[in-house]
């Protein structure tokens, strides 16, 4: 085995012939056709191909591919947390895109009046995305203490 500049090892593909490997035939997929569905055709094994592949591979060092783990409920709760950050744009996108709308049809339609009715129902989609962004501002929050407690721990 050889090894790179960096120090990784490198398997050349002579090497490849003498590692193990699947000798069982392969059918070539095709539109999702299950083996016995396929036409007859001529199928290829593993040893067909070897010969084929030329190109170096790298392995990383196994510094540099450490996994550090971290307590599980603190992972499902930014995932939850990401969740609900996503509803909340979500929310806030469609409240703030109400508004907008009803003031474009205000600035680009002169025939339609503005009523009563449509100035209470912007107040009233603009204080609920208020609300939205306090509860978005909250969630930001959250998220932020949870990655700092994920962080102690993989530290």
């Amino acid at each position: 085995m050889v090894s790179d500049q960096k120090g990784s090892p490198i398997i050349e593909s002579s090497e490849l012939s003498e590692a193990p490997h699947r000798t069982d035939v392969f059918p070539p997929v095709r539109g999702g056709a299950s083996p016995s569905e396929a036409p007859d055709q001529d199928y290829t094994t593993y040893e067909d191909v070897q010969d084929t592949f030329t190109a170096p591979i790298r392995l990383p060092s196994r510094e540099s591919i450490a996994v550090q783990l971290g307590p599980l409920n603190l992972v499902d709760r930014l995932e939850e947390y990401q969740s609900d950050e996503n509803l909340g744009h979500t929310l806030l996108g469609i409240f703030l895109g109400a508004v907008l709308g009803i003031l474009g049809t205000w600035f680009t339609t002169p025939e339609v009046p503005i009523s009563p009715f449509s100035i209470i129902l912007i107040v009233v989609f603009i204080v609920i995305a208020i609300g939205i962004g306090i509860w978005l501002y909250r969630i930001k929050r959250r998220k932020r203490n949870v990655k700092a407690d994920i962080a102690t721990y993989t530290s």
